[in-house]
């Protein structure tokens, strides 16, 4: 077992060396998947990567023959869609909720199960946005971009009997994605959100009209609120900064 190990750790590297070597003279695999093993306390892991941004950490093996097996299938994939689509959409990246998968346009990345929810001390939806969100911070993290002032706003967030309908902007509402409502900000605008109480940062997307209360300038999907621990609250001053990409 540990001979396999080590043979699948060194055809890794050998294999991130060639793409090195080949970006080096044209080809560009940019982003890129990477992940490091760690060993705790008589406790193994790997932490997925991309580029500096830590993306997930794998204890369970799920249905491999480990956890290195599972860390191994899920960077191939990744970076399979990034040599493939080097200017890959972030929001071809999905959480399926019902099936526990992160997945890129239906096709599954790797599955959630219930080691991992107990490893990480949280629940399936949050676990599950929380990686989806940090995929996507990844992959934005590779690509030139600016961020706008820090602005504090009032934002508030809405589900319920929305979910499944037409947004304004034509889309179907899916009160678990990561997006918001703005009069503010225009459509398709890209927005990081952070909770100065908790510090956390959420990536969303504005694909919808609102809020109509005065004073108010974000109405989050809910996804958003659970993820960004601010649902109970209801409304909440939040830290808001615009994502200027280069056109």
């Amino acid at each position: 077992m540990e001979q396999t190990k080590n043979k699948i750790i060194t055809t890794f590297f050998v294999t991130l060396i060639i793409l090195i070597l080949l970006s080096s003279i044209g080809y560009a695999f940019s982003p890129c998947a990477t992940f490091k093993g760690i060993k705790k306390n008589k406790i193994e892991y790997y932490e997925v990567f991309i580029g500096n941004t830590l993306i997930l950490r794998f204890r369970d093996k799920g249905t491999y023959e480990s956890p290195l097996m599972r860390t191994m299938n899920f960077i191939e994939k990744l970076n399979k869609v990034f040599k493939e689509n080097p200017e890959v959409n972030l929001y071809d990246f999905k959480f399926n909720l019902k099936k526990k998968e992160l997945t890129y346009k239906k096709i599954p990345l790797t599955k959630i199960t219930r080691e991992d929810i107990r490893y990480n001390n949280t629940e399936l939806l949050a676990l599950g946005l929380t990686w989806l969100n940090r995929l996507r911070i990844g992959i934005l993290n590779t690509r030139n971009y600016t961020l706008g002032h820090k602005t504090l706003g009032l934002v508030s967030w809405y589900g319920g009997r929305f979910h499944g309908r037409k947004t304004a902007y034509g889309e179907i509402y899916n009160k678990y994605e990561l997006t918001a409502a703005s009069l503010k900000y225009p459509y398709n605008t890209l927005l990081i959100i952070t909770n100065p109480k908790n510090k956390r940062k959420v990536l969303i997307r504005i694909n919808d009209k609102g809020p109509y209360k005065k004073g108010r300038v974000l109405d989050l999907s809910e996804g958003t609120a659970y993820i960004l621990g601010m649902k109970r609250d209801g409304v909440k001053r939040l830290i808001i900064q615009v994502i200027k990409l280069p056109k």
